[in-house]
């Protein structure tokens, strides 16, 4: 038999329904571009809000592809006293040319959603050049030993 201990409670809260708080909060970027060049490889961005009450957790950052959907950085921050927070995420070339969303969420919920766009200007180099002396390479070698063994192998005159 198990014990019935709500007469310990006080009368005004054995019927209520539980306290849902809700939470409400803010997300923002310092820049609506990232340009990425062969001269500056990867950026800074920095990701700020508030959160409202203040919690005692964390708020989750999450940077996705808008195209794909593919989650390309993701991290914790916990906010200061005020509910503010701020977090320093670096785009490098992983990153192609195109939007990105910058998500904030507590506990599931989100706080809010903005936008980037990544200009990815950074050449691959064309290896076109070196390849074709990879192939190239092989026949100058078999040429130059052939002519070296074809001289080796004739006979010279006996004098």
């Amino acid at each position: 038999m198990t014990k019935d201990y709500r007469h310990l409670l006080k009368g005004s809260a054995q019927n209520s329904s539980p306290i849902e708080s809700s939470t409400s909060g803010s997300v923002q970027v310092d820049a609506n571009q990232v340009l990425l060049s062969n001269n500056m490889n990867s950026s800074s961005l920095y990701i700020s809000g508030s959160i409202y009450p203040n919690v005692n957790g964390y708020v989750d950052l999450m940077i996705t592809d808008q195209q794909g959907g593919n989650i390309m950085w993701d991290s914790e921050v916990r906010p200061d006293n005020n509910g503010d927070y701020n977090q320093k995420a670096v785009i490098t070339n992983e990153y192609h040319s195109g939007p990105y969303a910058v998500t904030a969420s507590y506990n599931g919920n989100s706080l809010g959603t903005t936008s980037f766009n990544v200009i990815n200007g950074i050449t691959v180099p064309e290896f076109g050049s070196v390849i074709s002396y990879v192939f190239l390479l092989p026949f100058v070698y078999v040429i130059i030993f052939q002519s070296h063994f074809r001289g080796l192998n004739k006979k010279k005159p006996i004098v």
